[in-house]
């Protein structure tokens, strides 16, 4: 009876769909004050595909003994990160080098070392058993699990850590995996004591060492390659590591590649896995993954509500709300309640580029702040939207340092909406009013133009408003190349999420260094970009709070309270959100997925830690 009903329904939910996209096409207007979700990521959608070259299908030749056949019943459908809707990638598989779009099914395959579940705090092995530290911090020991295997039958040894080390520090262009251009400044030597035994022996003492390289989540800890594999390749900086003939990519995980086109790729299980023959883990109860390029959110939910996939990437809180209102298969991190995702890395921001006039005002990006009312955009997010006032996700172990500056948060709330407090700034900064408009003593207009990327365009349209309603000659766009203009200075404004603290403060707040601040025209991390210098004293700060570890919060905690007391007075930037991953979860096949309360982990599986989500899925009978 049920299976019917969500036959029926499902029938349903088509023609709601059909209805719901002839609309958005309907209602898409060129106007730029137009809210820009759904719309914008729909318009934003053929420029990218037809500057996108897809690689031709891969033909992956069968093995000696054929697969087993796959029930479609038990494959995994996972919307897939794709860039222009298709995976431009199919013949890169070293996860390494620029051009790899490694989130869809390799994070799955390559070896980790550790993972680490932000949620509870709690270490996960995985390929090593543990590890340790001499008393400065400047030597790590790591014991490797007995029986991990390559999925050519290799064992897997300190070797092949050894040379994945040596690799990225011996190359640091080999950034693509996330902090490729720190294993250089920090691993001296790695020592093989054993097969099974290794030694990571630093440049210098680093008590955070384990957070960024050795705990994998978010977009921190290396990828471990096989050292019989690389060793042969003639140049493993451009070597694609994609060679079906001979087997590769050659991995640990449970899969083995058997279809990579830009329409699709398919991982089967593979039955002598490690981790089953040794008793370490069960094999996971699906016996396929599917990974279907992502386009758009509009057509994310499409899939989701004609039960076209298991789980998609990020969707909008409104849509959200429709697939729960509308199906009785799909469910979420918080069950039916927004806010419906789980908190992630990525605190989203209004930047500003502080090299450029008005934006080096810190009066000025106070008036800004001022101006944005938190609360509306919690309404327009349907519920789905946690504000900020500070730069850390509300993670656990972060908690003692947020709950530290919070008279300095009082004092200078970023989320208070109060124009009288904007006006004040503004005349204070030289502008006067006119027709509803601030502007300079040339009487020319403020004009601030805000960009984003669609993914995060649902709130670029109401904040754009919000600053025109203060008197701001404000406006925005959704820009298909925002990245590259971003870290190279280009724009004024612009509305995105970057990485963040995880486990320690230092690295929300070392964004701000002024090593990381180069020149408009040079290219900036995503995190600095904003180009704001803290000056020495600011400087010296982070310096003394790189080396101390997490856990020390007696001392972390001045330090904290000092740099934040800088940030704050000159808000280089505006916390806007903790981002949350919106994730749909269809439960017609699978149950099991994470839960705020009967599963606690982040719900994403696309960053590095995504197997922590997978590995466990249950299937329904």
């Amino acid at each position: 009876m049920l299976k019917a009903l969500r036959k029926f329904k499902l029938i349903a939910t088509f023609l709601l769909v059909v209805a719901l996209l002839t609309t958005i096409v309907a209602c898409e207007s060129d106007d730029p004050a137009a809210p820009a979700e759904p719309a914008a990521a729909a318009t934003a959608k053929p420029a990218a595909a037809a500057t996108a070259k897809p690689a031709a299908a891969t033909s992956v030749p069968p093995t000696e003994k054929p697969a087993e056949p796959v029930a479609k019943t038990r494959s995994l459908r996972l919307v897939g990160v794709a860039r222009g809707g298709v995976f431009d990638d199919v013949d890169n598989m070293n996860p390494f080098i620029l051009g790899n779009e490694f989130r869809s099914g390799l994070h799955f395959a390559l070896p980790q070392l550790f993972y680490i579940n932000l949620v509870t705090g709690d270490v996960v092995p995985w390929a090593a058993t543990d590890w340790s530290t001499n008393s400065d911090f400047t030597e790590y020991t790591i014991n490797i699990r007995k029986g991990v295997e390559w999925s050519d039958g290799e064992a897997f040894t300190a070797h092949d850590v050894q040379y994945t080390y040596h690799l990225l520090r011996d190359n640091p262009t080999l950034a693509n995996w996330g902090r490729g251009a720190d294993i250089p400044r920090w691993v001296k030597e790695v020592e093989v004591v054993d097969d099974l035994t290794l030694t990571i022996v630093l440049n210098e003492p680093n008590a955070r060492f384990p957070d960024p390289f050795l705990w994998t989540h978010q977009g921190k800890a290396p990828y471990i390659v096989p050292e019989h594999v690389w060793s042969t390749m003639d140049d493993p900086t451009t070597d694609m590591n994609f060679d079906p003939a001979k087997g590769w990519p050659v991995v640990t995980g449970p899969l083995t590649l058997v279809e990579n086109s830009p329409q699709q790729r398919i991982w089967d299980r593979r039955s002598d896995w490690w981790g089953a023959k040794t008793g370490f883990h069960d094999l996971p109860e699906w016996n396929q993954l599917v990974h279907i390029p992502n386009t758009d959110t509009a057509a994310n939910v499409a899939l989701m509500m004609t039960d076209g996939a298991d789980a998609t990437n990020g969707i909008t809180g409104p849509q959200m709300k429709n697939l729960l209102e509308s199906t009785d298969y799909i469910t979420s991190y918080t069950g039916d309640n927004p806010p419906w995702g789980s908190l992630d890395w990525w605190i989203t921001s209004l930047f500003f580029n502080t090299e450029n006039a008005p934006y080096d005002n810190p009066d000025v990006r106070w008036a800004i702040a001022n101006a944005i009312n938190h609360q509306e955009l919690v309404d327009v997010a349907a519920g789905a939207m946690i504000p900020t006032r500070h730069l850390f996700p509300e993670f656990g172990s972060l908690s003692p340092y947020i709950d530290a500056i919070q008279d300095l948060l009082d004092e200078y709330d970023v989320t208070t909406f109060d124009l009288d407090k904007t006006d004040e700034l503004m005349t204070k900064a030289g502008y006067t009013k006119k027709d509803g408009i601030w502007t300079d003593s040339n009487g020319d207009p403020f004009t601030i133009l805000i960009e984003s990327a669609g993914y995060i365009s649902d709130l670029l349209a109401p904040i754009a408003e919000q600053l025109k309603r203060a008197g701001f000659d404000s406006n925005f766009k959704v820009s298909s190349d925002m990245g590259s203009r971003i870290v190279t200075g280009k724009p004024d404004a612009w509305l995105t999420g970057r990485p963040s603290s995880t486990t320690h403060p230092w690295d929300s707040l070392e964004h701000y260094h002024s090593r990381n601040t180069p020149l408009v025209g040079e290219q900036a991390s995503l995190g600095s970009a904003g180009r704001w210098k803290g000056g020495a004293e600011y400087d010296d700060l982070i310096d003394q709070m790189e080396p101390i570890p997490q856990a020390n919060t007696a001392e972390l905690v001045p330090l904290v309270r000092e740099a934040y007391s800088i940030w704050l007075k000159d808000l280089p930037d505006v916390p806007i959100k903790q981002w949350m991953q919106i994730v749909p979860f269809n439960e017609t096949h699978f149950t099991n997925w994470p839960h705020h309360v009967d599963n606690p982990m982040q719900g994403a599986y696309w960053p590095r830690h995504g197997w922590l989500m997978i590995k466990d899925l249950k299937l329904v009978d």
